[in-house]
């Protein structure tokens, strides 16, 4: 097999600023499953970036993939004697690696998978992260294939760039505002900005929610009517190490069901199945219920 030894420059030929396919892809990924790390992304992509640029222009794009740049990105820290555990560096080394072999060779959606898999595992992803990208990053890399291929389906127009990243029972889109959304806020059980790592109640007693809460409650609402086994919620939401529950991590569940309760005014547990001998899960009633949102730019 021949070495493809196309320079990354004319590799990205049509889109001369090709470090914003690896941002943006990153960016969207994080933003739709990771929000809790979304306000820290501007930091990390600057020192990613870094590392990025200097990639030399006349290296094949296996051996920049192969090379040390993404591991150390995967490797970067705030903090050199304490690593914090965040996913974001490890996120954008893999969409590096994604984006390059992409760009290298025409790759099945089965081998793109494989690629990422491999390349989040060789970084240092948990097993929960690895089948996140596997499954969710495919799709986001595609898209901006696509737009590479034919400049007509860029979305940029006269059309104000979309400002918002929403989740709604329809599912995770990008809109220009929220106005409409916010007009209507108090018809809301939940109506939280994800940038926020907590959120006061407005009801007396009702206290506030953080990081785990949230989480919880944005996985629920990702599978309303349906009812998950605990061990499965405690994998995706706290801990993906876990291999056996104990009582110890279904209070944890239960703690921050509680808290979630009071902070809507002691609402919610009625709109959750009431039998947790299964799991938990949320009727399909809650769908008008919450409305979850973050800034873009």
């Amino acid at each position: 097999m021949r070495l493809n030894t196309t320079k990354l420059s004319d590799m990205f030929m049509d889109n001369k600023n090709w470090l914003n396919d690896i941002r943006d892809v990153a960016e969207k990924f994080i933003s739709s499953h990771y929000p809790q790390e979304l306000s820290m992304f501007d930091t990390f992509w600057n020192v990613s970036s870094i590392y990025l640029n200097n990639i030399p222009e006349d290296t094949p794009p296996e051996l920049a993939i192969s090379g040390s740049q993404t591991n150390a990105i995967a490797g970067i820290s705030f903090n050199k004697v304490e690593s914090l555990d965040l996913m974001t560096p490890i996120i954008i080394a893999t969409v590096t690696e994604a984006i390059l072999s992409m760009k290298s060779k025409r790759l099945s959606n089965q081998s793109l998978e494989s690629v990422i898999a491999s390349a989040a595992s060789r970084h240092g992803a948990k097993p929960g992260l690895i089948e996140c990208l596997a499954k969710h990053l495919p799709a986001l890399c595609s898209d901006i294939e696509e737009v590479s291929k034919d400049p007509l389906k860029t979305i940029i127009s006269n059309q104000p760039e979309p400002q918002y990243r929403i989740w709604t029972a329809k599912g995770t889109s990008t809109v220009e505002s929220i106005e409409k959304y916010v007009k209507q806020k108090d018809s809301y059980m939940f109506f939280l900005d994800l940038r926020e790592k907590t959120h006061k109640s407005n009801f007396p007693k009702g206290g506030s929610i953080s990081t785990q809460a949230v989480n919880l409650l944005k996985y629920l609402t990702n599978r309303l009517g349906l009812i998950t086994p605990s061990l499965e919620i405690f994998k995706n939401v706290f801990d993906n190490d876990v291999i056996e529950l104990t009582d110890s991590d279904e209070n944890n569940i239960e703690q921050q069901i509680t808290k979630l309760h009071k902070y809507s005014g002691k609402k919610f547990r009625s709109y959750l199945f009431s039998d947790h001998t299964e799991g938990y899960g949320l009727k399909e009633s809650f769908a008008d219920k919450f409305f979850f949102f973050t800034r873009l730019r």
